[in-house]
């Protein structure tokens, strides 16, 4: 994929950043939990990013009317508070490899919402959609554990829909954040959404009942690098890119977090590449190119809004 455009860049960086949680996140949650890991991985990450934006340009601003707070909350919510336990709880079950495939859906059901909330979707889009499809078949039968020692237990039913449900929130939680960025500039709708979204989540916390006592320095180390790496630069850079663009167009770029998670679990956690797992992850990344080309059945100043914004 060429990448011209700023936001495509920033997006895509975003995503390799996030293609490098999946075996820190296996890891954290084993260890205290998925609700509590997400819960502290936010918290720290919140605060990391108030002071970043007290020492930058971006001061922290309060949501001008209810109709932002709104968009900041379902952000919150979709985003944090529902999206990182499933895919915790999912990575408990499935391979990272398989997480990380699955969640290549996004785009594809991005496309879907966006239709159904009355986004004008061309054919190309749908053709995505059904490649999509196909390739989720093939990572159903790509049902094979690692042998490392942070191996995951059989690939679930249950694993699969947990990752499938955060893969939803993932899209839905693109189009939030999209209307939120109407009224907040990136620093502060990440900063919002990212605390709201660690306050939901600390009262489920204190069910899991996990001692920090038992955490060690990776343990810790993994935490950090999830809070200030693939918390406050990537999702600053993720909502830089949707603020300079279309959001079906910035989801393009999700499918590269695949590839690196995938590199990743065959080379850290002893995870085999199979067949399945390759073809099916193969098809729908097809799916998503097909689904972001620039369409002749759509206006052209809609179809590069990405190159404009930037």
């Amino acid at each position: 994929m060429v990448i011209r455009s700023k936001g495509i860049r920033q997006a895509a960086l975003a995503n390799v950043l996030w293609g490098t949680t999946f075996l820190a996140t296996h890891r954290v949650a084993g260890v205290w939990g998925s609700v509590t890991s997400s819960a502290m991985r936010f918290i720290i990450a919140a605060a990391a990013l108030a002071v970043g934006l007290k020492l930058s340009r971006y001061p922290i601003l309060l949501p001008r009317d209810h109709r932002a707070w709104g968009w900041i909350i379902a952000t919150a919510v979709l985003g944090f508070g529902l999206l990182y336990p499933l895919q915790a709880n999912g990575l408990s079950m499935i391979t990272t490899g398989m997480s990380s495939a699955i969640m290549l859906t996004a785009p594809l059901l991005l496309v879907g919402l966006s239709a159904v909330t009355g986004g004008r979707v061309s054919k190309a889009k749908w053709l995505g959609v059904a490649l999509g499809t196909v390739g989720g078949a093939g990572l159903l039968l790509a049902r094979q554990a690692p042998s490392g020692p942070l191996a995951a237990t059989d690939a679930s039913t249950t694993g699969i829909a947990m990752t499938l449900g955060a893969s939803l929130c993932l899209a839905a939680s693109s189009l939030t954040t999209k209307q939120a960025l109407a009224s907040l500039n990136q620093g502060n709708v990440t900063f919002w959404s990212m605390l709201l979204g660690a306050v939901m989540l600390t009262p489920f916390a204190l069910y899991e009942h996990r001692p920090a006592g038992t955490a060690d320095l990776i343990d810790w180390s993994c935490l950090l690098y999830l809070s200030l790496v693939c918390s406050v630069i990537a999702f600053f850079l993720w909502n830089r890119a949707l603020a300079t663009g279309d959001a079906v167009a910035i989801a393009s770029t999700m499918h590269i977090k695949t590839p690196v998670a995938i590199a990743l679990g065959c080379l850290l956690n002893g995870e085999r590449l199979v067949w399945g797992l390759v073809v099916g992850s193969g098809l729908v990344a097809i799916g998503v190119w097909v689904a972001n080309r620039p369409s002749a059945d759509l206006p052209k100043q809609e179809a590069n809004i990405e190159e404009k914004a930037a």
